[in-house]
C-alpha cells in the first residue's frame, strides 16, 4: 500500500499507517503517532489497561 499524501505530489513512498481518524495510507513523513491510555467499562465503573496504546493520525487529521 501506498502513502496517499505522497501520491498526490507523484512520489511513490510505502505507507506505514492507517489514520485512525479518515482511513487513509500514510507514511512515517505523513502521520503522527500519539499514546494514550485504553479504557474499557467494566461494571459500574471504567477501567484504565496496563499499557498505552498507539494512535496514528494522518497530517489533515492531527
Amino acid at each position: 500500500m501506498l502513502c496517499y499524501e505522497c501520491a498526490l505530489d507523484d512520489r511513490r513512498q510505502a505507507s506505514a499507517a492507517v489514520c485512525t481518524r479518515c482511513g487513509i495510507a500514510v507514511c512515517t513523513e505523513h502521520s503522527a503517532v500519539t499514546t494514550v491510555r485504553p479504557r474499557r467499562a467494566i461494571g459500574l465503573g471504567t477501567t484504565t489497561l496496563g499499557s498505552p496504546a498507539r494512535l496514528a493520525t494522518c497530517t489533515t487529521c492531527r
